[in-house]
């Protein structure tokens, strides 16, 4: 066999074995925690975060921070977070009394 049917014959066997590869990389199951399986459907924060709260160590690895941490943070910025109620003018430009 010469040296350019042995190269060929390697690059066939190299690329069979990548097909094989992506194969089964394909068949590759991943698990999903419950908590993120609903997020799609009820939102990422009033699904997730009532969640996280029931865990402590699940918290912990979303937030990376603990409990108290992120409540004494929200505390200091919740009124920049939180909607505002205004009242507004109708559309006519006369004022509700």
């Amino acid at each position: 066999m010469c040296d350019l049917e042995e190269e060929a014959l390697l690059l066939a066997i190299l690329l069979d074995e990548g097909d094989n590869s992506s194969q089964r990389t394909k068949r590759r199951n991943v698990w999903v925690h419950d908590i993120n399986k609903k997020r799609k459907e009820e939102g990422e924060f009033h699904n997730l975060y009532p969640e996280l709260r029931k865990d402590e160590n699940r918290f912990y690895t979303y937030f990376r921070m603990n409990f108290e941490s992120f409540d004494e943070i929200l505390n200091l910025i919740r009124k920049d977070i939180t909607k505002s109620k205004l009242h507004l003018e109708n559309q006519s430009g006369q004022q509700n009394d």
